[in-house]
């Protein structure tokens, strides 16, 4: 018990403890680093004091060191990128997915806007017919009903001129051209009226053959439309084709579809 001893840790003290005459010294959690433990003993009895010291250093764990750190850095990286394109990838996939659902859609409601197209067409058409059908018959009725043994033939051949003259009227009027131009522009997303607004000298004609031709209607068949004849057919084409400045390569239906 004549002997006193004071510790102090450099690089984690700056002073010294208090003189005991305890001769050992716990010390925990020191962070990792280079330490110099120092010792001075105090003889009580002769006064005299001795230092000593010893160095060490604690190195840090595993987890802490510089290339540990590294890895984790570098593990971190490509974890983020690994997430950053996973999430690319969905988010694709869903904007791909759902321009295919747009696209199916579409497609649906044009098809449907088609099939209600020519299902009111075929009923203009059936009633059209149905409507000369009856005035024919009503026609030849009278001619049953009014004519007599006695009627000179030239007289009943005057009559059925009448009714002939009747059905050529038919077929050159222009029936329900409204209701059937209404069907065209919902299925060609209002082809006409856009035609009409850059083209205002555009004539009523000019536009029917516009519709034929977008509907890919032969000549014969937009003839038989028209109640005109083929050349007259190839001539309006012609006179189109100027009105509308087509180069000789352009074709009316890419001309058609750049419009829409």
């Amino acid at each position: 018990g004549a002997v006193l001893f004071s510790t102090m840790l450099s690089g984690h003290e700056s002073e010294w403890t208090p003189p005991s005459a305890l001769n050992y010294r716990e010390i925990t959690n020191l962070p990792p680093g280079s330490y110099t433990f120092c010792v001075r003993a105090l003889d009580t009895i002769t006064g005299e004091t001795s230092t000593d010291e010893v160095r060490f250093r604690i190195s840090p764990a595993w987890y802490e060191t510089w290339w540990m750190r590294a890895i984790f850095i570098i593990v971190g990286c490509l974890l983020i990128y690994v997430i950053i394109d996973r999430c690319k990838r969905v988010v694709k996939h869903i904007i791909e997915r759902r321009h295919k659902e747009t696209q199916e859609k579409d497609r649906l409601n044009l098809e449907i806007k088609r099939k209600s197209s020519e299902l009111a067409d075929s009923d203009i058409n059936m009633q059209r017919k149905n409507d000369i059908l009856n005035d024919v018959n009503a026609r030849l009725s009278e001619i049953l009903r009014t004519s007599s043994p006695s009627d000179s033939p030239a007289a009943i051949l005057d009559k059925i001129r009448e009714v002939r003259q009747s059905l050529r009227f038919h077929s050159s009027t222009d029936f329900n051209w409204q209701r059937l131009e209404e069907n065209f522009n919902i299925v060609f997303d209002n082809l006409l009226q856009e035609l009409i607004h850059r083209y205002p000298s555009l004539t009523r004609n000019d536009i029917k053959l516009c519709s034929y031709l977008k509907m890919n209607l032969s000549t014969k068949e937009i003839a038989t439309l028209l109640n005109v004849s083929e050349r007259s057919v190839e001539s309006n084409r012609y006179r189109l084709r100027k009105k509308l400045g087509l180069p000789t390569g352009q074709s009316f239906i890419d001309f058609f579809n750049s419009i829409s």
